[in-house]
């Protein structure tokens, strides 16, 4: 269970970043503020043809992972002040919260949810 969380939370954390660095990227500063859903999908599409360019050149494993790591602590380190100043506007909204549960939610039943029953 411990596992799982930690990796629902590296995953968030990751796909936020990423994410994040995006849409800064994409619309510029704009002057908006990004719903946490729009960064988040923005993230896992990001993260996903990361992991699609990364097969291309051999498998997708630890090494893969370790430099997404190292992306998203570049990305946070050049705009920390940004995302900080973004996750205390939403941690306000009491939206994050939500997100939370969801994360502690699926790494408590570690993925075995079952949505039928197995008479069926």
């Amino acid at each position: 269970m411990i596992l799982s969380v930690v990796s629902f939370g590296w995953i968030f954390i990751t796909t936020f970043l990423l994410g994040y660095a995006v849409m800064k990227l994409l619309l510029g500063n704009a002057g908006v503020k990004y719903d946490i859903d729009l960064v988040l999908v923005t993230g896992l599409m990001a993260a996903t043809v990361y992991a699609e360019a990364v097969s291309v050149f051999g498998p997708v494993n630890l090494g893969a992972s370790v430099g997404l790591g190292i992306t998203s602590m570049i990305i946070f380190g050049m705009m920390r002040k940004e995302i900080i100043s973004y996750m205390r506007s939403t941690v306000k909204e009491k939206r994050i919260w939500a997100y939370f549960a969801l994360i502690v939610v699926l790494g408590a039943g570690g993925g075995n949810f079952k949505f039928c029953s197995d008479s069926l």
